[in-house]
């Protein structure tokens, strides 16, 4: 094994290190998929594309992997920065999502592992919607949930994500989603007070501020989605929608 990786072995194999440094990964948006991609670069994914429009704002840096130089920035641009300072060899490319839905079914097909961290009400969410029925590549989408990571994984061939989202009862953006997950673990008996109470004083604001996010659940799920990767990667078992990975420690 290569000295990069040696402090991987035991935990992989030779075999497994060479099928995750050959899996192409796709990163349809560069928020929580900033701090995802870092920690799939240092596990050996160094074929990565990075999806994305938006800029750095302030309040991204509580919760996103951005330092207060990269304000105003493009994020993929300081992204694509960032990676290449840990590793040099790797390839990373990145597109501003300004895309024809042709480009953007041509850029899907050329990857083994797309991850989605897109709000569902996107333009660009809508586009992947369109070209993802054709799609048979396994689509890993993370959620940060402050104190908890959460992803969870689709392979389709026939079903668009639209449809798949509305399987799901996630409604049309990230809150809708939270009220799903609150609402699953009381009616087995587990709830997530935490997560119920945030829910609760989000509706009731008045401040028109985005969905709350915290630094803990960005790095949770950045492992776990890490995790994902190499499962798909080495062709394990993985758990499909509607099973859910969710990993918190609190109580």
């Amino acid at each position: 094994m290569e000295e990069r990786y040696q402090r991987n072995r035991f935990y992989i194999t030779l075999e497994e290190q060479q099928k995750v440094k050959q899996t192409k990964v796709l990163f349809v948006g560069a928020g929580l998929g900033s701090v995802i991609a870092e920690c799939a670069l240092r596990l050996g994914f160094e074929t990565i594309t990075l999806i994305d429009s938006g800029v750095v704002d302030t309040s991204d840096l509580c919760w996103q992997n951005y330092e207060e130089r990269d304000v105003g920035r493009l994020k993929i641009e300081s992204l694509k920065s960032r990676l290449e300072k840990i590793n040099t060899s790797a390839r990373i490319k990145i597109i501003n999502s300004d895309l024809e839905l042709k480009d953007l079914y041509e850029i899907i097909s050329e990857h083994g592992i797309v991850v989605d961290s897109l709000e569902p009400s996107s333009h660009l969410s809508e586009m992947f919607n369109q070209c993802s029925k054709k799609m048979d590549i396994p689509i890993i989408r993370p959620y940060n949930l402050g104190w908890a990571g959460l992803a969870t994984i689709a392979k389709l061939s026939n079903d668009r994500l639209k449809d798949l989202r509305e399987n799901e009862n996630l409604g049309k953006d990230r809150v809708g989603f939270s009220k799903y997950i609150a609402d699953y673990f009381r009616y087995w008996g587990a709830p997530q007070i935490w997560l119920e109470d945030m829910i609760n004083q989000f509706e009731k604001g008045s401040d028109n501020l985005n969905l709350p996010q915290l630094s803990v659940a960005s790095w949770i799920v950045g492992g776990l989605v890490a995790n994902l990767l190499f499962d798909i990667a080495t062709e394990k078992d993985y758990k499909k929608i509607p099973q859910f990975y969710f990993l918190t420690a609190k109580r």
